[in-house]
């Protein structure tokens, strides 16, 4: 299955600000309960960085997806990225739903991931559990290369 970097992003990081006042600042119409600054530390220095978004032709695993990113010698991006282009990019995450798998949170023996999606047009910021299950080439997997 072809992955191909699609689009990049630029964005500017700053751990200063809380993850809950990133979250007021994204103007999300729900957001995951358990997206706090006590369940998940801002761990991304401050400063520029560019996001690749891949884009899978199809159906497609996470395994599939981390083997391309990691053959390009990138890494999935973070909760970090997710708030920061959720401020910096709102209407990014309405033309398809961005998935950040750097970050995980294990509960109840789940791993959930952060997802920036959209229900009709409105934006959340939400947690799906990461596994193999296929994705569908709706989604973009979001990448750091530098």
């Amino acid at each position: 299955m072809e992955i191909p970097s699609s689009e990049a992003i630029n964005i500017v990081l700053d751990p200063r600000v809380s993850i809950e006042k990133q979250i007021t600042l994204g103007n999300y119409k729900t957001t995951h309960a358990e997206i706090n600054s006590k369940n998940f530390p801002l761990t991304i220095p401050a400063g520029k960085r560019e996001v690749i978004l891949y884009e899978p032709h199809g159906y497609v695993t996470t395994e599939q997806v981390a083997n391309r990113i990691a053959t390009d010698g990138c890494k999935a991006a973070t909760l970090d990225d997710a708030l920061t282009i959720g401020v910096q990019y709102p209407e990014r995450q309405l033309k398809n739903p961005l998935v950040f798998f750097g970050t995980t949170w294990n509960v109840g023996g789940r791993s959930l991931i952060p997802i920036l999606d959209h229900w009709d047009n409105d934006r959340v910021l939400e947690m799906d559990e990461l596994s193999n299950t296929p994705w569908s080439s709706d989604y973009r997997f979001v990448a750091v290369c530098k």
